[in-house]
């Protein structure tokens, strides 16, 4: 057991140390930024946690600070991106790597805690927060696409994978607290499919709106 405890510090240790780095790299771009800010200062408090031992057998605790630093940071870096109108030549880019870092919290904490469901060792919030984040922000970016017309005419399959992914997570959400199933498998085509999962929940209006983009993109508009 203690092995397990000093693995599971040492990656945690890593990641948390690397977090620091880029949290201080963009903190130098906007000081004054509320979110990096407390980012920053939960990074302080565990920096002083390895640095005085980091023996502690509070792994989901921990995972849920760094957790709330990853949705910190990357709340700054999704409002550069919005703030920009996602910029043609790099939001690709950085939107898969903003989805890969709002992933991570989950694929960690089922590795360093498999005995454990994942929402119960990051918590309800947060694993909530994880996926509403991720469907936001695809649904922010195909909002922006969806006024270029020409881009979209040529990145037809593109967009429409950007607008299942945000679907697919905003569903997600919904799961955590009820027993709506959607597995990995499922594609959103249209609304029906989407009304049949969701029948009797109560959908976001980011979600409605994705689905609604969906359908008028699929109406044979861009020949599909």
């Amino acid at each position: 057991m203690a092995d397990d405890y000093r693995r599971q510090g040492f990656e945690l240790e890593r990641r948390i140390f690397e977090l620091d780095i880029k949290c201080s790299s963009l903190r130098a771009e906007k000081q004054d930024d509320d979110y990096l800010q407390n980012a920053s200062a939960i990074l302080d408090k565990l920096k002083s946690f390895y640095r005085q031992g980091g023996e502690s057998s509070n792994l989901s605790k921990l995972l849920q600070d760094y957790t709330q630093v990853i949705l910190d940071i990357t709340f700054y870096e999704e409002n550069k991106l919005v703030d920009q109108e996602f910029p043609e030549d790099c939001s690709p880019f950085k939107i898969q790597q903003l989805l890969q870092d709002l992933t991570e919290p989950e694929v960690l904490a089922a590795r360093l805690a498999p005995a454990q469901e994942v929402q119960s060792v990051l918590g309800l919030e947060l694993l909530e927060c994880l996926y509403w984040r991720r469907g936001a922000l695809l649904y922010m970016y195909c909002h922006t696409l969806h006024q270029r017309k020409q881009w979209i005419k040529k990145n037809k399959e593109t967009f429409l994978k950007c607008i299942q992914e945000g679907v697919r997570y905003l569903m997600r959400m919904l799961q955590v607290r009820n027993s709506v199933k959607l597995n990995d498998g499922v594609v959103l085509h249209d609304t029906a499919t989407a009304n049949i999962l969701s029948e009797g929940r109560n959908l976001t209006a980011s979600l409605e709106s994705l689905l609604s983009l969906e359908t008028r993109v699929l109406a044979n508009k861009y020949g599909y």
